[in-house]
């Protein structure tokens, strides 16, 4: 399941750099999207475009700049989808965007 890695604000206006991170094995490459396997045996498809270097082995990395409320009812989502669908097999983490990371 993606995971909201990292919420910090860049210097522009209300944006801020929303990033998820992927374990590496639930990612399908496409040609201009790339596929997430869910645990729900669903597919969320991403722009390729969005993909990042990511700092930690076996993850992918989306990122997108967005509106603070934006970023936090995503944070929201993801969090609510992950308690619906959580699987002991999974790592699931959220930041909190007041960390500043």
């Amino acid at each position: 399941m993606p995971h909201v890695s990292h919420l910090y604000k860049p210097a522009e206006g209300d944006l801020v750099v929303l990033r998820i991170s992927v374990r590496s094995d639930k990612i399908t490459p496409g040609n201009d999207e790339v596929f997430i396997n869910t645990c729900a045996d669903g597919v969320i498809r991403v722009p390729k475009t969005l993909m990042r270097e990511g700092d930690e082995p076996g993850y992918v990395v989306f990122e997108a700049l967005v509106p603070a409320d934006v970023a936090a009812a995503v944070r929201s989502i993801c969090a609510e989808l992950f308690r619906l669908t959580r699987t002991s097999e999974e790592d699931w983490s959220v930041d909190d965007p007041a960390s500043g990371e």
